[in-house]
């Protein structure tokens, strides 16, 4: 059985070229590489489009579809990030009172670190107990000091029912004439 099985070239001599070895060896194992490297990549961003899909889903928590009912206010708001997610935020809360206290800023950087700053300074927000828009500020402060890095600008405004309107200003360039409210 033996000699039917041997091949023609284990039996006669071959002569092999070593730099045609070598380069075949040598695209054989970029070829691997190549292939590694694709796979990770791809895997890599199967796991950053499902961390930016949940983070989405959360900042769309994070921002109501409808703006709270508000008597004696008309009020429209829009989130449209630039990326996936955003670093922009604002708050709009009505009290008993008929006022209302909007909150808008932006957090410094993009991306899943903004969304999740966003987040923490929404929830603050939420459990604030004060209304007078500097007493909002200081608090945001006081709360999130050394919990987020970077920076945050915000500017609360408070407008009574009457229409008298209290504006703190944290970070934001003064523009006169330029705001609309």
């Amino acid at each position: 059985w033996a000699p039917y099985w041997m091949w023609p070239l284990l039996t006669k001599p071959f002569v092999l070229m070593p730099d045609v070895a070598v380069g075949t060896i040598f695209t054989f194992a970029l070829l691997l590489f190549l292939i590694r490297r694709f796979s990770l990549a791809r895997q890599e961003g199967a796991r950053l489009a499902s961390e930016f899909e949940s983070a989405r889903n959360i900042q769309s928590l994070l921002f109501p579809a409808k703006p709270p009912v508000t008597p004696g206010f008309a009020i429209e708001s829009v989130y449209l990030p630039a990326s996936e997610v955003g670093g922009d935020f604002f708050q709009i809360m009505p009290a008993s009172d008929g006022s209302l206290l909007v909150v808008v800023g932006d957090v410094s950087g993009k991306g899943l670190k903004a969304a999740m700053t966003v987040g923490a300074i929404i929830g603050a927000l939420r459990g604030c107990p004060v209304r007078k828009p500097a007493e909002v500020l200081a608090y945001l402060n006081r709360v999130l000091h050394g919990q987020i890095t970077g920076f945050v600008t915000c500017t609360s405004v408070l407008i009574t029912a009457s229409g008298n309107m209290t504006l703190a200003n944290a970070g934001n360039p003064l523009q006169i004439g330029r705001a609309h409210v």
